[in-house]
């Protein structure tokens, strides 16, 4: 059975080649008329007419992605102005944006029609142009086998799940068609946790949402959906859960705390081994700081936790440091006198966090500015 590389050597049965559709031209702008030409053609050599113009841009119709390999880039533009007319299959409006793409931003890297065809450009074009999945003109070679010739089918977004299966080489290619490849930030953390653990570059693999913030993730987050948010609010009575003490006491002065080692593992899995204020990652000295003050088990929450390195964490219960809800921002009480905690006023939190989060960093906060302005 014939590869999918048949594709990349021109391996194509004849076909009719559809004609230019004057009418559809005439409607983005192109007046009809043997005299008139409208301003937007961008044609280097004008036609003197409609006649003229739809032979030439006729010309220019692309059957198949490895048809674009001669063309030049004032061609590959008129070929995306006219997409609808002048593309023979999404795959090749796919690989003219991926074209235009590197023309324009001097990439490296070229990713082809694959690392586009999930490109909400190329999206819009479903339905309007067929895709070479529906058109039989590889010799011997029918839908399962086209679907079959390639470890990942490129036209699907990975989802999480996926990625949780794909071999170490089907990760990387996953990786390289990055933002496109993915359907979600979460399937894109995962691929860069599997990634990483591959390379050798983490002894284990770690969570993926240890790398919600990290700089490769963040790149992505104007791309791609961010799912990692949690949206539904708390319920009514979610905060008096902490106004009543649970605490088991063994003596008058030492109180138990249970569930302290899972609330750091939980807290670790949402943002990694890394103090949250100083981006200290020894993890010997970062401890799970509660925002609320613990009052028994129920208070061992995910959105009720940071992690803050041992002495930042002292602070913190003694309301001399806080972070301001809505910008995230370190505020440090101005009794702290000492160079390097000050210099940590104004900074931001250095991981994002949940919403439920925010609302226990205010009421935190809100007792900040009237401890610490009596610790003056």
């Amino acid at each position: 059975m014939e590869s999918l590389n048949n594709l990349e050597q021109g391996d194509i049965q004849a076909l009719d080649i559809p004609m230019v559709d004057i009418e559809a031209l005439a409607e983005k702008g192109l007046d009809a008329s043997d005299n008139q030409l409208n301003e937007d053609t961008n044609l280097e050599d004008e036609p003197s007419s409609i006649s003229e113009l739809a032979l030439e841009l006729e010309s220019l119709y692309v059957l198949a992605p490895e048809d674009t390999d001669d063309l030049s880039l004032e061609d590959l533009e008129t070929i995306w102005e006219h997409r609808e007319e002048l593309c023979g299959s999404i795959e090749v409006a796919a690989e003219v944006l991926a074209l235009l793409e590197k023309a324009k931003s001097n990439l490296e890297s070229f990713k082809g029609w694959k690392g586009y065809i999930n490109h909400p450009a190329i999206r819009r074009l479903q339905g309007k142009l067929p895709s070479l999945r529906d058109i039989e003109f590889i010799d011997g070679l029918d839908e399962r086998d086209f679907n079959k010739s390639d470890d990942i089918d490129p036209y699907r977004a990975l989802t999480k799940t996926d990625v949780e299966k794909l071999n170490a080489s089907e990760v990387q290619e996953a990786w390289d068609g990055r933002p496109y490849s993915f359907g979600s930030i979460s399937a894109a953390c995962e691929a860069l946790s599997l990634l990483r653990m591959h390379q050798g570059t983490d002894a284990i693999r770690r969570p993926w949402m240890a790398f919600i913030n990290h700089d490769s993730i963040r790149q992505l987050y104007d791309y791609l959906d961010d799912d990692t948010k949690e949206d539904v609010g708390p319920p009514e009575d979610f905060v008096s859960l902490f106004k009543t003490d649970n605490r088991q006491k063994i003596s008058s002065k030492v109180t138990v705390r249970e569930g302290q080692g899972n609330f750091r593992e939980q807290l670790i899995r949402e943002y990694g081994c890394r103090c949250c204020i100083s981006g200290c990652e020894e993890g010997a000295v970062i401890e799970a700081a509660h925002i609320t003050p613990y009052k028994g088990k129920q208070t061992n929450i995910l959105e009720n936790g940071l992690l803050m390195r041992v002495d930042l964490h002292r602070l913190f219960d003694k309301h001399l440091i806080a972070i301001e809800a809505a910008s995230l921002t370190v505020r440090v009480a101005s009794s702290v006198t000492d160079e390097y905690y000050r210099s940590l006023h104004g900074m931001k939190l250095k991981c994002r966090v949940r919403r439920k989060t925010r609302q226990f960093l205010q009421e935190h906060y809100n007792q900040f500015l009237t401890l610490g302005s009596s610790q003056n």
